[in-house]
C-alpha cells in the first residue's frame, strides 16, 4: 500500500542528520499574527530551518525537497494550510500535486495540527483526507487504509444522504458533502 511504502522510505531515507542544518536559519511563526496572505501554513507549534529541515526540542525531520508553503507542526510531519475553498476532489489534487495528499489524522496528538489551523484562522470546516469509499459508512483514508483513529462528533457520521468525505468541525472529525467547498490541510508525511 501507499502507507507501507511512505513508512519504508522514511526508514531508509529519514529521519537524519542534515548538511549545514548548524548553518540554517530556524523561524518560528507566532501565533498572534495575523492570517496569511495565501497558501501558507503558520500555526502554533511549528518552527522549520532552511535546507529541508524541521528542528523541534525533541526531533529532527529531514526531506530532500519540500514544496513552498509546507511546515513542520511539533514534528509530526509537514503540513500546508489551503484557504483557497475548494471541493473535496479537487483538494485531494491540489495535495497530490504538491507531492503530498490531504491530511491523515491518525492519533490524538496528531488531532491538534488540525485543531490549531480551525481555531487561529476561525474556520468552520476544514477537509482531510477520509472518505466512505463505499458510501455505505466504511471510511478510509486518501492512502486507501481503513481509518483506525476515529475521532468523530457526536451524532457524526449522519451521511446526511450525501455526506460521504472527510472534515473537520468544531475539534472532531464530521462527514461532509463532498461537493462543498472549504479549506484544506495537505501533509506530505505522518
Amino acid at each position: 500500500s501507499i502507507a507501507t511504502t511512505l513508512v519504508l522510505l522514511l526508514l531508509a531515507f529519514g529521519p537524519r542528520a542534515c548538511q549545514g542544518q548548524d548553518d540554517a536559519e530556524t523561524t518560528t511563526n507566532n501565533p498572534d499574527e495575523e492570517s496569511p496572505a495565501g497558501d501558507e501554513s503558520p500555526a502554533d507549534g511549528q518552527s522549520t530551518t532552511e535546507g529541508g529541515c524541521a528542528v523541534c526540542p525533541d526531533c529532527e525531520v529531514c526531506l530532500g525537497t519540500i514544496p513552498p508553503g509546507y511546515k513542520v507542526y511539533e514534528c509530526k510531519g509537514y503540513y500546508k494550510m489551503h484557504y483557497e475553498a475548494k471541493n473535496w476532489e479537487d483538494a485531494k489534487a491540489a495535495c497530490e500535486s504538491e507531492g503530498g495528499y490531504l491530511a491523515v489524522i491518525d492519533s490524538p496528538d496528531e488531532l491538534v495540527v488540525p485543531m490549531s489551523f480551525v481555531r487561529r484562522f476561525r474556520f468552520d470546516h476544514i477537509f482531510l483526507g477520509f472518505f466512505d469509499k463505499n458510501k455505505k459508512g466504511n471510511y478510509h483514508t486518501v492512502l486507501d487504509e481503513p481509518m483506525t483513529y476515529l475521532a468523530w462528533a457526536p451524532g457524526e457520521p449522519n451521511n446526511r444522504g450525501v455526506e460521504n468525505c472527510g472534515s473537520f468541525f468544531k475539534g472532531a472529525f464530521n462527514d461532509m458533502n463532498c461537493e462543498v467547498e472549504a479549506p484544506f490541510l495537505c501533509e506530505l508525511y505522518a
